[in-house]
């Protein structure tokens, strides 16, 4: 998984292996709790750590799948470091959160009754941006959808999670008296300025993308 990765990385990273020394970084781990991902992203080297603090079951399943995940992105030449990261972040905040009422040994035997308090807490409870909350569903949903593939599990809980739409701050119109204040500021300025400002005015752009025009 490591070498595939660092030997594209040799090849592209002038002094590679010096880098790897002089940053006294851990090329390969081989211990099953840890991972180190390298990535290169516009010539600098990307290292991400994953800890997986959890039943080795629980570990196994998240690895299988993290490690597909991976392949994916690397096939397509895409960064895939912080994503793989935070995947797991997600599928272990949920972890973490079923443990409130009970201990698991895996992550493919959450109930609905499970799945139902999670949502609770993260949607009631949890201090967790609307964003994040769908993201850890989502994470979950991945990961079971991948496991009813691969591995042929068949159900997913987190299926019929829905999560309502973010509601989108209405249109603020510009003040008439906004607008003939800016117009008489602007009368000595280049024509195609004041011209770029009738179009933004006339077009709908927003009230503070107009107000907040500059003449640079």
């Amino acid at each position: 998984f490591y070498l595939d990765i660092l030997s594209r990385l040799e090849a592209r990273i002038p002094e590679f292996n010096r880098y790897l020394v002089d940053s006294n970084i851990d090329v390969i781990n081989s211990d099953d709790t840890k991972w180190v991902l390298y990535e290169e992203f516009s010539g600098s080297l990307r290292r991400y750590t994953i800890i997986f603090s959890c039943s080795p079951t629980i570990c196994t399943e998240a690895q299988v799948f993290l490690r597909c995940k991976s392949k994916k992105y690397i096939m397509a030449n895409r960064p895939f470091g912080r994503y793989i990261k935070n995947l797991w972040n997600n599928i272990n905040t949920a972890r973490t959160i079923v443990e409130k009422t009970h201990i698991i040994n895996s992550i493919l035997e959450l109930t609905i009754s499970d799945v139902q308090y999670l949502v609770s807490y993260l949607t009631q409870i949890s201090n967790y941006e609307p964003a994040t909350q769908k993201r850890v569903c989502l994470s979950l949903r991945a990961f079971y959808s991948f496991h009813a593939q691969a591995q042929g599990h068949k159900t997913n809980p987190f299926a019929a999670v829905v999560f309502p739409k973010p509601l989108i701050n209405p249109s603020v119109p510009v003040h008439h008296n906004v607008i003939l204040s800016i117009m008489k500021r602007i009368t000595k300025l280049p024509v195609h300025v004041r011209l770029a400002f009738f179009c933004a005015c006339v077009t709908g752009a927003r009230a503070s993308s107009i107000c907040g025009l500059t003449k640079d």
